[in-house]
């Protein structure tokens, strides 16, 4: 039997983030275990698809981001 590792379907977790509220996004995602993946030079950051909704909640608690748009 064979495992075949595939990797989540990513998806938008903010967008239009300045790199200040990107630093402390990413400090948060990687603090808690979460994958992510950066993109448009830090404006984007997407994470699994199905954490989207939780991952907000969390980083809403801790008063992130800032600024930035929310996407989906």
């Amino acid at each position: 039997v064979s495992l075949r590792m595939t990797s989540p379907v990513m998806a938008p977790l903010y967008t239009n983030l300045p790199m200040e509220d990107s630093g402390e996004i990413v400090g948060e995602l990687e603090r808690r275990g979460i994958q992510y993946d950066v993109q448009g030079n830090g404006a984007q950051i997407l994470v699994p698809s199905d954490e989207v909704g939780r991952t907000r909640l969390l980083l809403a608690e801790q008063g992130m981001p800032s600024n930035g748009s929310l996407v989906g």
